[in-house]
């Protein structure tokens, strides 16, 4: 399996960036093999990571510094095969502006939730074809409002701490993605 992931966020600063190169590491750990890039909506130039976000990124191996932003627009999600938004709200942008996203976006959290519960990949799947399986059973109606089962955090303004603990859900929800797609390559 070859596939190409996009992240969305706001910036392209903290949350997007962070998840590229953890779950492009887990891949390529894995075998899987994959493009990941990342985008944000509202790419402001000369902002930077917040000094603690950076800290704790550089820790487990990750250096923002000196990252570029990537703005998004609509042509970098058409060419990849899997949309992953940090939020709601940046789903909802994205699927608003294109609809014809709408069936391969997701927040990360909502497709790692959706995969691990009620639709694994199956024997034989491809991504088109798991995706579209794990799509059948979403509603629009579900991009409404703003809900922590499917939203990260924002790290521009919080706490350390705060920010530690996006970064272990940012972790895990790499980590859980990275074997859903490893059973698609299997």
């Amino acid at each position: 399996m070859s596939c190409s992931i996009l992240f969305l966020c706001h910036a392209n600063l903290c949350r997007s960036p962070t998840a590229e190169v953890m779950l492009t590491r887990t891949l390529a750990t894995e075998g899987v093999a994959a493009t990941v890039t990342s985008a944000g909506l509202t790419v402001t130039a000369d902002q930077v990571a917040p000094e603690n976000f950076r800290e704790l990124a550089l820790a487990r191996g990750i250096d923002l510094r000196d990252r570029k932003q990537v703005r998004y627009t609509p042509d970098l999600a058409e060419d990849a095969d899997l949309v992953l938004a940090m939020t709601r709200d940046l789903l909802r942008a994205v699927v608003v502006e294109t609809p014809s996203l709408w069936p391969k976006s997701f927040t990360l959290l909502e497709l790692v939730r959706r995969g691990e519960s009620s639709e694994p990949p199956r024997p034989g799947d491809t991504l088109g074809t798991w995706i579209e399986r794990v799509h059948q059973s979403r509603e629009r109606s579900e991009l409404l409002g703003t809900d922590p089962i499917d939203d990260l955090r924002d790290p521009m303004a919080d706490t350390l701490e705060m920010n530690e603990e996006m970064f272990g859900q940012l972790e895990r929800a790499t980590s859980q993605l990275a074997r859903l797609l490893t059973l698609l390559s299997g």
